[in-house]
């Protein structure tokens, strides 16, 4: 895919294409130096039926850190879609991928202790990764707008994609039905959010303070219709300052300071 002035070219194996603009998503690499923060939100799962009801199909978990830590961050989500089926999902905050087996365990350890007896199949597998990271994608140029992952729309703390996908694909709609260039970058507060998953992402990657009791303080110590606000970057000022007053202080001013210093030394 290549930027032009006035439009963008698409080379096939067989072809190439013009347009006025081209969306990419394309998987993009992302640098890894002193100045960036980097974690996969690695996670596999487990699609399950039981013989019998086992689960409120009204209700999800969304955080349950009562599993192996894997000297990162780790928890188990589970996702029913009936009171007999439900997603089963081992999700590791960390450098590093773990084997296949080691997610299975996981799980299967998981449904023997906070399922005991439980008869199950599994009725299919998944597995993948996101990047969290304060990296901020470039884009290439006028005509080539990225999108997505790539097009730095995932929550660098949370791996959450699909809610920003929606806004910025919004934002490319309105842009481009009112003739304008669909290049549409984050809104200022959005800087906001940015330098609060630096900070999150220095404490986690350095290992300042363990990821299982800094979501349990975040979730424990606020209403979580707060949190979800914050997580989703729809909080007010006073949400973000009850947040910030409820964490741990001391890792959090070691990471502020930290990245302060990092930033002088870049300008």
């Amino acid at each position: 895919i290549q930027d032009r002035d006035t439009y963008a070219e698409v080379h096939t194996s067989q072809h190439l294409i013009h347009a006025r603009y081209v969306f990419s998503s394309l998987p993009r690499a992302i640098p890894r130096d002193k100045n960036t923060h980097f974690l996969w939100q690695h996670f596999r799962g487990w699609f399950i039926r039981t013989s019998s009801p086992a689960f409120d199909a009204s209700r999800m978990v969304l955080m349950d850190f009562r599993v192996p830590q894997q000297q990162a961050t780790a928890f188990m989500y589970i996702l029913p879609t009936s009171t007999r089926e439900a997603l089963m999902e081992y999700t590791v905050f960390s450098g590093e991928l773990l084997a296949s087996d080691k997610y299975d365990a996981c799980i299967q350890d998981y449904l023997q202790t906070h399922y005991p007896g439980l008869n199950y199949v599994i009725t299919e597998k998944e597995q993948g990764k996101i990047p969290m990271t304060d990296y901020a994608f470039p884009q290439q140029g006028e005509r080539v707008i990225f999108i997505g992952t790539a097009g730095g729309q995932t929550k660098a703390s949370t791996g959450y994609t699909f809610p920003f996908i929606q806004s910025h694909t919004d934002a490319i709609v309105q842009a481009l039905e009112q003739n304008a260039s669909p290049a549409v970058y984050h809104a200022p507060r959005e800087r906001f959010y940015r330098y609060y998953d630096r900070l999150l992402l220095h404490v986690l990657s350095e290992l300042q303070f363990p990821g299982d009791e800094l979501f349990a303080t975040l979730f424990g110590k606020n209403p979580t219709d707060m949190v979800i606000r914050f997580l989703s970057q729809q909080s007010s000022f006073l949400d973000d300052l009850s947040i910030i007053l409820s964490l741990p202080k001391r890792p959090f001013l070691q990471a502020a300071i930290h990245e302060w210093k990092a930033l002088i030394k870049q300008s």
